[in-house]
């Protein structure tokens, strides 16, 4: 049996093979457990580097309907703002260095994709070519923010599945 060692905050985790699998796509292995779970707190950043703070700011309240929080750091050009959805929320870092090609994508689940769409490029914002659709599992639609950043949104297309996927993961 194999095992993978790392380390989270200082802590070392050990993972062993979950004992039993359920049904996994061809080919992915299941999660097996960890030894240790981080305590996580609050809410869920995720963040980006921008090169006007002020435009973006706007941007992300016009367009995506996110509002500014409390965390916010003149100093070092940080802002937080709240997401529409629960639990997260986006901070913004003024810089002079962007890199939008890499990093992570955002991806947002909708209960309708094209209306969203529509929505939004009222709204000008600019979408990456036609809406994908993979049938009986997702429908994807990607857009840029002012800065080049690629973000999605997602319509789950499997039966009883909410919107963010299936049974409410993704």
């Amino acid at each position: 049996m194999t095992l993978l060692v790392g380390t989270f905050a200082g802590a070392r985790l050990v993972a062993r093979p979950a004992a039993t699998q359920e049904k996994a796509g061809a080919g992915v292995d299941p999660i097996a457990p960890a030894a240790i779970t981080p305590d996580f707190v609050g809410t869920t950043v995720c963040y980006f580097h921008v090169s006007d703070l002020k435009r973006s700011l706007r941007w992300y309240g016009e367009a995506l309907g996110f509002t500014e929080v409390v965390t916010k750091n003149d100093a070092i050009g940080w802002v937080e703002l709240k997401s529409p959805t629960e639990g997260l929320a986006i901070g913004l870092l003024q810089s002079a260095q962007l890199d939008p090609a890499g990093g992570a994508t955002m991806v947002f689940g909708v209960h309708d994709v094209d209306a969203t769409r529509r929505q939004l490029e009222a709204a000008q914002v600019r979408f990456v070519g036609p809406t994908e659709v993979h049938p009986g599992y997702v429908k994807l639609a990607a857009f840029h923010d002012p800065d080049g950043h690629l973000l999605t949104l997602s319509q789950s297309l499997t039966q009883g599945a909410s919107a963010t996927g299936a049974k409410g993961t993704r």
